[in-house]
């Protein structure tokens, strides 16, 4: 029951990760696409497409679109993640690295209960070969979730850390810079 309770959380953020708008500046009301951001001054342009371009806003050469908070362009969900859809990609590593973490430990916990009996059956050796390419996977997602767990810690984005190199530029303390991404409420920073 645990693991597809993990599973389905899984499924669930992902799919909302994938279907949902990263945010474009094209989506802000017409009154403030249209509001110059200081006295005498417009607000600035993308080069690329032409569309306003927010503060942390990228032109994203593979959607051929501006992102607001732009983080990375994502195969994994042939999406941008931004502004709007940050938490559910969030999301998606947590819950994606419990579940494999709880199918690791069910597997090991099979195979070192089968250690002590003598005769091994073909399955078991399936077993060992799941363990070592699971194992493979855990530590992708669990150093990807560690990565953007740390971004989240001093509010940068991954275009930020790597390009720009920012600093501490837009830290604000590390409470108010997780409910920037997953929301002002941490009782439901879990919720898919």
């Amino acid at each position: 029951v645990g693991f597809l309770v993990l599973a389905v959380c899984t499924i669930i953020a992902y799919f909302r990760a994938v279907v949902s708008s990263p945010g474009r500046p094209d989506e802000l009301p017409i009154t403030v696409r249209n509001k110059p951001s200081g006295p005498g001054r417009a607000m600035n342009r993308c080069y690329q497409c032409a569309e306003i371009k927010p503060v942390r806003s990228h032109h994203c050469s593979e959607c051929e679109k501006c992102t607001m908070r732009m983080d990375h362009h994502c195969p994994w969900i042939n999406n941008c993640v931004g502004f709007k859809n940050h938490k559910f990609f969030v999301n998606t590593l947590f819950y994606g690295t419990l579940a494999q973490l709880y199918s690791l430990g069910t597997v090991a916990y099979y195979m070192w209960e089968r250690v002590h009996k003598p005769d091994l059956r073909d399955w078991d050796y399936f077993y060992c070969v799941a363990i070592g390419v699971e194992s493979l996977s855990v530590i992708g997602t669990v150093s990807l979730l560690a990565m953007h767990t740390g971004l989240l810690w001093m509010n940068r984005t991954t275009l930020e850390q790597f390009r720009l190199g920012t600093g501490d530029k837009y830290d604000i303390g590390v409470l108010r810079n997780f409910q920037q991404v997953m929301g002002a409420n941490p009782a439901v920073w879990c919720l898919p």
